[in-house]
């Protein structure tokens, strides 16, 4: 088995090269310490991707653990998915149609539709 300070070792030494280097969703408190002192340790921004199965950080503890990049990948899209397949089986298995009241309203996604007309493109 690996020792913690070999863990440690081989996590510094992917800081120190070139190229990004990205931790995924620290998942119980002992990898939460380890991400800490690790942050600490390496002179380049730590960047975790969250939005995993696992124990959710907040934003307030990862960045106090030195985090200063959260990505979430393609887990909005789950999540939107999530909520599709929720209600489409509302509606298979009770008949009802509950899940509405969660949605987002038409009105607000017009704005969000005009606003992004409005904006300059880089």
């Amino acid at each position: 088995m690996v020792e913690q300070t070999e863990k440690f070792e081989r996590f510094k030494a992917l800081h120190l090269r070139d190229t990004a280097f990205v931790m995924p969703n620290p998942w119980d408190a002992g990898s939460a310490r380890l991400l800490t002192s690790l942050c600490r340790e390496v002179d380049k921004p730590v960047n975790v991707v969250m939005g995993l199965k696992g124990k959710a950080f907040t934003v307030d503890e990862l960045s106090g653990a030195g985090v200063r990049r959260i990505s979430v990948g393609g887990s909005f899209a789950r999540a939107a998915l999530g909520a599709l397949m929720r209600a489409a089986e509302e509606v298979r298995t009770s008949g009802t149609f509950s899940y509405a009241t969660e949605a987002i309203p038409g009105s607000v996604i017009s704005q969000l539709m005009l606003q992004d007309q409005h904006q300059t493109r880089v």
